[in-house]
């Protein structure tokens, strides 16, 4: 870029500074994520919430819409590698117990992911606002259709075990 003179160094540092203040930002949405985490866990919260689910009933299927309902709330406020760290030690007990099959990790891992682009805690779509200049609200609104996609993709992994399953059955 500097032989060709397409870039001088003003541009560069330009460029680090606006990089710095998005990855700012997004560091700042990690570390309140983690923060929350960890209240979350000094309450004693996840052990709690794995005993409610226990006691609601033993059916598989009534388990896992449970999970998937508690991982899509927790995904919205809080960091993916903070949710998992913090739910997965609550939950294995409980798939365990059922005899539920490996595809519950594929499945917890997509879960909280999908927290990037839901409010009020999405990092890319916190990015995505500040790259694109289009305020967070117009933003929002632009992805439900995406989202409602997702949800639906999402319901056909945890219901349909063979759809997560097939290449590590192999």
């Amino acid at each position: 870029m500097f032989v060709y003179k397409e870039l001088d160094v003003k541009t560069v540092v330009k460029t680090i500074l606006e990089s710095s203040l998005l990855v700012g930002a997004v560091l700042v949405i990690v570390g309140a994520s983690v923060t929350f985490g960890r209240i979350l866990t000094l309450e004693r919260l996840p052990t709690e919430i794995a005993t409610f689910i226990l006691s609601l009933t033993e059916n598989k299927i009534l388990i896992l819409l449970c999970i998937t309902l508690l991982l899509l709330i927790v995904g919205t406020f809080m960091e993916t590698l903070a949710a998992i760290v913090i739910l997965t030690p609550i939950l294995l007990p409980i798939v365990t117990a059922l005899a539920m099959d490996c595809a519950l990790r594929y499945r917890n891992d997509r879960k909280p992911s999908y927290s990037f682009v839901t409010p009020p805690l999405g990092a890319n779509l916190f990015m995505a606002s500040q790259v694109g200049k289009v305020p967070i609200e117009s933003l929002s609104k632009a992805i439900i259709g995406w989202i409602g996609a997702m949800l639906v993709a999402l319901m056909l992994i945890t219901f349909i075990p063979a759809i997560s399953m097939t290449l590590p059955n192999l």
